[in-house]
């Protein structure tokens, strides 16, 4: 490197000890950098975490966070606008209020049940849930949840 330098730069010579000394390379190009920087394709997608959910039937933040990645919806590990009943009270990530949540909504697509973005009470979407991983047909978050244990260890495995 040193070598072609010097021959860009018009000089004879370069000395041996200029030879064998590192190049180092700024951390961060210059702003006039003619280096491109390379862009994401739109076929990229953010690394996912490696760290396992505990599979304990709470479907707390850390769940929700999980599903919001599988769905492609926004991950905050809260679900939005839900009314306050039995199942959602049993739910440490809901959050009360209207509008509903667009996890709620994807998963209700999925599901193949009314889309409104609603935990109701009981819930067609959790029992429809139920029935796809085997645990009782209530309609009803418990707390700790044998439905929510299954979504867990499915979520984990990647087989959601």
């Amino acid at each position: 490197v040193a070598q072609s330098l010097a021959r860009f730069l018009g000089l004879s010579k370069v000395a041996e000890s200029e030879q064998e000394t590192p190049v180092s390379t700024p951390s961060r190009p210059p702003v006039n950098s003619l280096t491109p920087t390379p862009v994401p394709t739109p076929s990229e997608k953010p690394s996912q975490s490696s760290t396992k959910l505990a599979v304990d039937g709470y479907w707390g933040p850390a769940t929700t966070r999980a599903l919001q990645r599988h769905y492609g919806t926004t991950v905050d590990g809260i679900i939005s606008g839900q009314p306050r009943n039995p199942s959602t009270v049993n739910i440490p990530s809901a959050r009360f209020g209207s509008g509903g949540s667009q996890l709620i909504r994807a998963m209700q697509k999925d599901l193949g049940t009314t889309v409104d973005g609603f935990i109701s009470y009981p819930s067609l979407m959790i029992r429809a849930l139920q029935r796809r991983f085997g645990t009782t047909q209530d309609g009803f978050i418990s707390k700790p949840s044998q439905l929510v244990k299954a979504m867990q260890r499915a979520l984990n495995n990647g087989t959601f």
